[in-house]
């Protein structure tokens, strides 16, 4: 995979930031959407906020 990063990162890294930008923002929006829809099963992670 490194191989790969640093190999395309010659032609330019405004173009391997076009590439990995969306990718990297559907990863933390899944990792928001999952936490809130997980507090809404379970109300007791609200709770662990201020035992």
């Amino acid at each position: 995979m490194l191989l790969i990063f640093f190999s395309v990162q010659s032609k330019g890294i405004e173009k391997i930031t076009w590439v990995f930008g969306p990718i990297m923002f559907l990863w933390f929006a899944s990792l928001a959407f999952f936490g809130i829809s997980s507090m809404f099963y379970m109300p007791g992670i609200i709770k662990a906020i201020n035992p």
